[in-house]
């Protein structure tokens, strides 16, 4: 069920009457309607798995697969930020984000 917010100023003509949605799981306000949290329970994320640990910086070094093809000068300077599940999954951020939060983990358990 979304929630629609009316935030009323002053009369003023310098500001408008404004609509907008609050994420129930956020408590952000956002303009549209098609906000993908990553605390939404529903896509099985990392955020809502009582199996995260936290986040690593992870190198090249750390992980040859990741960027094969660099050269060795790239490869040095090149990071990612990486989810620390305990099931061991560790799946990088940057995945997950492009996947619009819906990671749909076969290991997740809910943090509730």
């Amino acid at each position: 069920m979304k929630r629609v917010i009316k935030i009323e100023y002053i009369e003023n003509e310098d500001f408008e009457i404004v609509a907008g949605y609050i994420c129930k799981y956020c408590r952000e306000i956002f303009l549209s309607s098609k906000h993908r949290c990553r605390y939404n329970p529903r896509y099985k994320g990392c955020y809502t798995c009582k199996n995260k640990q936290g986040t690593m910086n992870v190198t090249v070094e750390d992980d040859p697969d990741i960027f094969f093809d660099l050269d060795e000068d790239e490869k040095e300077l090149i990071t990612k930020k990486t989810i620390i599940c305990r099931k061991g999954i560790n799946p990088s951020l940057e995945n997950v984000r492009s996947n619009g939060w819906d990671f749909q983990c076969t290991q997740w358990e809910s943090d509730q």
